[in-house]
């Protein structure tokens, strides 16, 4: 929980494709910039 992947997962950036067909993705893919 204290990782730095994890805190990057939880930043406003953070995002995961197809999460919305309830697929539950483990994958989060990061935006460019902050």
């Amino acid at each position: 929980p204290f990782s730095i992947v994890s805190q990057l997962s939880r930043e406003k950036r953070a995002f995961r494709l197809l999460e919305e067909l309830g697929t539950e993705p483990k994958v989060y893919y990061l935006s460019e910039g902050t």
